[in-house]
């Protein structure tokens, strides 16, 4: 787990590599991804800055940059050699070895983007925003979506299993 000052919290097996809990940061923190090596992990900030923890590599970041709405998540590619950035507007920003597949950065949006997850073969990625609305692209297959119910409270995460 991951707090918005940076503070990493392992439990169980999970290793702890390091967190930026006692650092200042510019943006608060919004998401983590490991990597497959299983032996670190990164860390994004809202506005784009990425902090790479055990042997993470780093490749970029738009941390310096001038961004139309904030990020809100990241995914690392399945060989970790690059990771993905979405923003809310549904801006797609990518690092590594990470291959751009489409955005709704241009598009406008009933409600912001919260997430992010890769397809099995690492070729696709889904979109979701708070609303439930599912944005393909790549390989990903749009497999349904709550965009079009009234939802009690927002969506906050997606996952693929």
């Amino acid at each position: 787990m991951v707090a918005a000052d940076g503070g990493v919290f392992t439990h169980g097996d999970a290793g702890f590599f390091g967190s930026m809990g006692d650092k200042h940061l510019n943006k608060p923190i919004v998401g983590i991804a490991p990597t497959n090596s299983g032996d670190c992990y990164y860390l994004v900030a809202s506005d784009g800055g990425i902090f790479t923890l055990g042997d993470a590599v780093f490749y970029g970041s738009e941390g310096a940059l001038p961004l139309n709405k904030p990020v809100v998540g990241m995914v690392s590619t399945l060989k970790s050699d690059g990771y993905y950035l979405v923003a809310s507007d549904g801006g797609i920003f990518t690092h590594g070895t990470a291959v751009f597949r489409g955005s709704e950065g241009a598009l406008p949006l009933n409600k912001p983007v919260m997430g992010i997850v890769l397809t099995f073969s690492g070729l696709g990625y889904w979109l979701v925003a708070t609303d439930g609305g599912v944005f393909t692209h790549g390989d990903a297959q749009f497999c349904g979506s709550t965009g079009n119910i009234v939802l009690n409270k927002p969506i906050v995460a997606i996952a693929s299993f």
